[in-house]
């Protein structure tokens, strides 16, 4: 063991400096941005009562429409045509709800969304968002004929449009819209850069999807226990986030590696049907939303009993100074994320190892209520600079080779809320390994 200070996770009840395992504390009862709120029922009708109801309030939806609108302006468009909601959760983000089929707003400030499956005569108005219709006896739809989609955008006036995802809209239909004199214009790019940009009320739920997630990994040690099924524990990982107020689970497990003198090649580790032995080695996987749909992602490396060896120490310790060298780099100005990952490459060759790069292994991205979001790399955005008051998730992947010489993904796994200081950790939890 090289005594680099490997953190020792006792169980809850027995370290003062572990939060408590109690869906209803004090920070889930407060209000978004009002620290020490508390409900005020009495006299008041339902009506008056969206601030004590709905976890955003009117000012949050009206800065996200103002987001939108701030790029109708620069662009000089009339109207934003969302051609597709439920994918990249756009409705959710500008109405508070899912499932509508797609959305228009127009430079008067209206948000006219479209439930999908819905004919648009029985539509009904919704008051919970500001200036948020659904319906209104308006229909639009990219799978509509061009002449009643045109007929709906001329009757708003609308000769330049623009559009989000136009990947959605069949090339007869722009062609329609070409013959018919309205301009469509590709507004995918700024107005996922504007939703990168984090409020203070979505900043306080994405804090709750790491409080949730840190409360989860300090009960581990009441979870692994030598003879349990890796999959029971998987489950217990689950049902514990979901009732603390995850709504959507991406991953919530372990991965478990095995004891350190083998080598598992496969990333996803050993079967979930494995029975936990002392010695083995387990990787956090946690990726989840809190109550506010805000996505947060955590991983550590775990080992169940044993000694620590020399060869797996040095591995994640290597990880962990690859992944701290990425998130040095993480300031608002003129760096992209293009840059970070070229100069995380060369300082992870200095050390020895190569971060994965093909095609589909993203491992510096934002994350919202659609789990991915841009700033991304393997994206259009990669090579624009980075703005204040975003969040990126990190987890470079190096490969290690074992005393066997065969090959083992290494990575920390963790997610960060950039600002003018650079790159808040949104968990401060060690990234060395951590003895069980």
């Amino acid at each position: 063991m090289r005594g680099t200070g490997a953190l020792r996770l006792r169980l809850a009840g027995d370290c003062p400096e572990t939060p408590q395992v109690r869906s209803g504390s004090r920070a889930f009862r407060q209000s978004p941005g009002r620290k020490g709120a508390k409900m005020d029922y009495p006299g008041k009708l339902m009506t008056d009562r969206y601030e004590q109801v709905q976890l955003y309030s009117k000012a949050e939806f009206a800065r996200r429409r103002d987001c939108i609108l701030n790029v109708m302006k620069e662009n000089d468009i009339r109207a934003v045509w969302f051609t597709e909601c439920a994918e990249e959760a756009y409705d959710e983000w500008l109405t508070g709800r899912r499932y509508l089929e797609n959305m228009l707003v127009t430079d008067d400030g209206r948000v006219l969304g479209i439930r999908r499956n819905m004919p648009a005569d029985i539509f009904t108005a919704h008051e919970d968002a500001p200036d948020v219709h659904l319906g209104d006896h308006f229909s639009l739809s990219p799978y509509m004929d061009a002449e009643q989609v045109i007929a709906q955008l001329k009757a708003l006036n609308v000769k330049r449009l623009g559009v989000v995802l136009p990947v959605r809209i069949k090339a007869a239909l722009f062609d329609a819209l070409c013959e018919a004199g309205i301009e469509c214009v590709d507004v995918s790019i700024p107005v996922a850069l504007e939703r990168a940009v984090k409020s203070k009320e979505e900043y306080f739920v994405m804090k709750q999807a790491a409080d949730i997630q840190k409360k989860v990994f300090y009960a581990l040690p009441q979870m692994i226990r030598e003879g349990r099924v890796l999959d029971e524990v998987c489950h217990e990982i689950w049902h514990m986030m979901a009732s603390l107020g995850a709504s959507g689970v991406v991953h919530g497990g372990l991965i478990c590696n095995g004891p350190q003198e083998k080598t598992i090649p496969d990333f996803a580790g050993l079967d979930r049907s494995h029975r936990i032995e002392r010695g083995d080695r387990f990787f956090t996987l946690f990726e989840a939303n809190g109550p506010g749909h805000h996505h947060a992602a955590f991983g550590r490396h775990l080992l169940f009993g044993g000694e620590l060896h020399d060869d797996w120490e040095k591995s994640v310790s290597d990880a962990a100074a690859i992944h701290d060298y990425a998130v040095s780099l993480m300031k608002p100005g003129k760096i992209t994320l293009r840059e970070i990952a070229a100069r995380t490459q060369t300082f992870a060759n200095d050390l020895g190892y190569t971060v994965r790069e093909e095609h589909g292994w993203n491992w510096m991205h934002s994350m919202g209520g659609y789990y991915y979001e841009q700033y991304s790399l393997q994206d259009y955005t990669d090579d624009i600079p980075l703005r204040s008051n975003i969040v990126l998730h990190c987890h470079p992947l190096v490969r290690r080779l074992s005393p066997e010489g065969l090959p083992e993904d290494m990575f920390i796994l963790n997610t960060y809320f950039i600002n003018e200081d650079g790159a808040e950790d949104l968990f401060n939890v060690p990234k060395g390994p951590i003895l069980i």
